[in-house]
């Protein structure tokens, strides 16, 4: 498209990281859940990612149409948008690709991993994604808050 990155093709890449994590954890979180239900982790990876594929490829997909008007867009008032939209159309399609890629890979990995190892990485056999409980800091964990 030959567009300059600016300012708000950076803003972009920050709302993409957040894009990227929503689809991370909506697969992982489906994947923990097939497993604590008793799928062998093996198996649940794979039905996970299967069966969340749809979901995230739609949000990415209505993402890329609802920007590509403003990408479209020839006015003057609009030219300042422009480099957002297109970092932020074909981001959410890479960034998509990529997940759907990478998160199953690296799910797998991590459980082969803990399954070669004594106990485990998590211990139970789930994929390492956990949450501090309410009111709890990871500065508090250390030690220094």
């Amino acid at each position: 498209l030959g567009l300059d990155m600016g300012v708000f093709s950076i803003f972009a890449i920050v709302g993409l990281s957040g894009v990227v994590v929503n689809d991370s954890l909506v697969l992982i979180n489906f994947v923990n859940a097939l497993h604590k239900a008793g799928t062998p982790m093996p198996q649940a990876i794979v039905e996970g990612a299967k069966r969340r594929f749809r979901p995230i490829m739609l949000t990415s997909v209505t993402t890329f149409l609802g920007v590509i008007p403003i990408i479209a867009e020839r006015s003057t008032q609009a030219q300042f948008l422009v480099p957002m939209a297109a970092t932020i159309a074909f981001g959410v399609l890479f960034a998509t690709v990529i997940t759907m890629i990478t998160v199953p890979a690296l799910a797998m990995a991590n459980h082969s991993l803990g399954r070669s190892s004594a106990g485990g990485l998590t211990g139970d056999g789930s994929v390492a994604v956990k949450w501090l409980p309410a009111g709890d800091s990871w500065s508090e964990r250390r030690g220094a808050g």
